[in-house]
Parts: C-alpha cells; structure tokens; sequence
C-alpha cells in the first residue's frame, strides 16, 4: 500500500513532493508506523523505483520478444523508451532524480532490473553483428542505452527544443539508425574486411 501511495504521489506531484509523512496521512496511518516497514525514504524511493524498473523491462522484454528481426528489435526497444518516459514521465525521472545513497548497497532486484535493460539490447546487438565479441556487444548496448536516454531527458525537458513527441521520437529512430549502422560497420575499417552481419 504504502509503495502504491508513493507512486500516486510521485505521478500527481512530482518526486519534490514525496516524503514520508504524506504518504502515511494517505494510507491513514501515523508516520512512525512507515519507519517500521521501511528505513528511511531512500529505502522507499528505492523500492518504488524499482517497481518502475520492472514496469519498464516488462514492456521492453516483450517488445523485444516480438521483433525477431534484430535491427527492428533494438528501433522498437528504443521506442518503447521513449514511449514509457512519456507516459510516465515523472516516475521515470525519479528512477535517476534522487541520489541514493550506495554505500551499504542497492537491492539485488533494484540492480538486476538495472542490468536488464541493457542485456536486451545487448542480446539484439550481438545477433545483428556476430563478429563483434560479447564485450563490445555490451559496451555498444550500454552506449546505446545512455543515448536513448539523454534524447528522452532533453527532449522531454525541452532541452533540444522539440515541442511535439512525434519529433522526439524521430530524433530517437536517428539515433538508432546511425549507431546501428555504425556498429555493423566496425569491423570493415581498417582492413575493409566485410563482417558476417546479420548470418
């Protein structure tokens, strides 16, 4: 309950407005009863942020799931991104908003769900090019991760000066279209060889 009450919160109000004592005087309890449950409100941004994770990954996995074609799995797992920031902008945020203190370690779920997204693009990254090595497949996937990211950052804060989500999404699918052609095209340079892409 009290996890579903952060959400409303941080949906309606924002991530500024979430704090301990309104989210007790929703659930009709006292603030103290919270601290029985959770340890502070990092302990509960964190597990809500994690059920936003989950949320995402589920709609990424299957998008991802349903685009056997590997250039189309990384463009459609790019557009759900894009499309979960949007519809849920303000709990997307809070997921990189607060600093959590790490210093006595995240929740495996928390990092698990952090790792996911990133083997999803990984796994489509390394079907696209089989010459690349595991290692380069994950480095281009975390890359490609931040990139999306970033566009949806600015985009949805105005920051590259874009009013309209269809051109958000258009900077999104450039994006895709050139790191993809990029990454397939490595291994050609410098000795022009032509890699097994897509085989």
């Amino acid at each position: 309950m009290a996890l579903r009450e952060g959400r409303f919160i941080i949906d309606a109000q924002g991530l500024a407005q979430l704090s301990m004592r309104k989210v007790a005087k929703r659930m009709g309890y006292a603030v103290g009863t919270l601290y029985l449950i959770f340890s502070d409100l990092d302990d509960l941004l964190v597990q809500i942020n994690t059920q936003t994770l989950a949320e995402l990954n589920a709609a990424l996995a299957s998008a991802a799931a349903a685009e056997p074609d590997p250039v189309r799995c990384i463009q459609t797992q790019a557009r759900v991104y894009l499309d979960f920031a949007v519809r849920h902008t303000r709990r997307w945020s809070a997921i990189f908003e607060h600093p959590i203190d790490a210093s006595a370690g995240l929740p495996a779920d928390f990092v698990d769900h952090i790792a996911l997204r990133y083997r999803l693009l990984e796994d489509a990254l390394g079907r696209l090019c089989r010459d690349h090595s595991e290692q380069d497949a994950a480095r281009a996937a975390r890359a490609l991760g931040a990139g999306v990211h970033g566009v949806c950052m600015l985009g949805l804060s105005d920051g590259l000066g874009l009013a309209q989500v269809e051109s958000l999404a258009q900077v999104v699918d450039a994006l895709v279209d050139a790191f993809v052609a990029g990454f397939s095209a490595q291994l050609e340079a410098p000795e022009v060889r032509s890699p097994r892409c897509l085989g």
